[in-house]
């Protein structure tokens, strides 16, 4: 067997700056031998969150900018997670800043002031762009547990070689070709999946590309909905609970009605409605994938699964509603461990089985549980999605570790003028960029 050359693999540190949560993945990264280029995440040394709510603030506030104060609680967050990465030996440091620094006025500046200030790297990325980070990511934490069959899809996709996967994939692996993946956070949601693109000339397939369907609504804009249903003021850090069966149901009208008024591409109905494909929704213990997975009990879930499991938490306060997902997560972990223990091609992590097999901590954030469902139960009925299977990641972190863009920014020539401006080009610009 040949020894890897240690000499190309480096320590870096991804953060995921989004509109709810400030996340950091510290991993060890193989790059190609010749330059910057990222290659694969070879195992992750850190994962690690603070929780700084500005789409709450920013939605609250109703106004173009984000407050100085929220943006110093940004900071101090961003100033924690730069030193936990340097005292991990991570020699360069990028991330990307996603949905509320497009929308706010002030968005671009800060994020200026703070990458010189800490000397890191961010960029204020598009939807789209957030969309391909979510589908490397899902990709990334896949393959590192072996979960990754050998597929058609080109090199063109970061950390994934053509025609190939892991050596021995288990029976349960998922093959690229067939993947959607599923990224919501604070402020959007995006669904992303590897198409094959033929070359004009002789039809025949050169590479592949991501494409993404963006979707125009996030876990605080749900919340800001149920406050309309209420006639009340949107609050940030104000419980939602508890909900009644009504609210419910108008809310995720309401969230079908924003849904709707944004087209379903066909390249995303034709691979949702393959026989294989598998939508994979990715995030860490707060996001919506997890919660639907810890109050279904279930890996794999349908949206009748979801709907049917929001109606034991409707009715109940912060304090009943913790207790009960507790004691689901609990649940499904000591299922999901007996079931590692049997089947060795089981796709949970020793990490996952082990991040929620105490039942003395609290859930996360008990008071966005119930809206979190209604917006997971309503996009996957307004799309149509049979099932999802929650992928434990760090945010979009796996995914920008492997972004050629960011770093050859970091330790190449000058990025080529159409590579640069898909990264960082606002908001308005971005629709005609594909």
């Amino acid at each position: 067997m040949d020894v890897p050359d240690t000499r190309c693999v480096e320590i870096r540190g991804a953060l995921d700056i989004g509109s709810s949560q400030h996340k950091l993945v510290v991993a060890r990264v193989r790059v190609a031998a010749s330059g910057n280029r990222p290659l694969e995440v070879v195992d992750i040394m850190r994962e690690t969150q603070i929780a700084v709510y500005l789409n709450d603030a920013f939605v609250a506030a109703n106004c173009a900018e984000l407050s100085a104060g929220i943006l110093s609680e940004s900071e101090t967050a961003l100033r924690k997670l730069v030193q936990l990465a340097r005292e991990d030996g991570a020699g360069q440091i990028a991330g990307v800043a996603t949905a509320v620094f497009r929308k706010a006025a002030n968005g671009e500046s800060y994020l200026a002031r703070i990458s010189d200030t800490l000397c890191i790297t961010i960029r204020l990325v598009t939807q789209q762009m957030e969309g391909e980070l979510g589908f490397m990511s899902a990709l990334a934490q896949l393959q590192l547990h072996r979960n990754v069959k050998p597929s058609s899809v080109s090199a063109s996709v970061p950390g994934l070689p053509p025609a190939t996967g892991v050596l021995n994939p288990p029976s349960c692996a998922i093959s690229a070709d067939s993947l959607v993946s599923w990224d919501s956070g604070g402020g959007s949601f995006q669904l992303a999946a590897a198409m094959e693109r033929k070359s004009h000339e002789q039809q025949e397939v050169s590479d592949s590309e991501i494409l993404v369907f963006q979707g125009p609504i996030g876990n605080a804009n749900v919340l800001a909905l149920l406050c309309r249903v209420r006639g009340t003021t949107f609050s940030p850090g104000k419980t939602c609970n508890p909900v009644s069966e009504d609210e419910f149901t108008e809310l995720t009208r309401l969230i079908a009605q924003e849904i709707s008024a944004v087209q379903v591409p066909h390249w995303l109905r034709n691979r949702l409605d393959q026989p294989d494909s598998l939508v994979v929704g990715i995030g860490n213990r707060t996001s919506l994938f997890c919660v639907g997975r810890d109050a279904t009990s279930k890996e794999e879930f349908t949206a009748q699964d979801v709907r049917e499991s929001s109606r034991a938490l409707l009715g109940k306060d912060d304090v009943a509603l913790d207790r009960y997902m507790r004691e689901c997560a609990a649940r499904f972990h000591s299922e999901a461990s007996y079931t590692a223990s049997n089947d060795k091609s089981h796709n949970l992590s020793t990490r996952q089985v082990s991040s929620m097999s105490s039942s003395s901590a609290s859930y996360p954030e008990p008071k966005t549980v119930v809206c979190k469902l209604a917006l997971l139960y309503t996009v996957m009925t307004q799309l149509q999605i049979r099932s999802v299977r929650y992928q434990q990641t760090m945010g979009s972190c796996p995914g920008i570790l492997l972004d050629d863009i960011l770093w050859t920014k970091l330790g190449m020539p000058p990025m080529d003028p159409a590579l640069e401006a898909k990264v960082s080009a606002p908001t308005r610009e971005r629709a005609g960029m594909r």
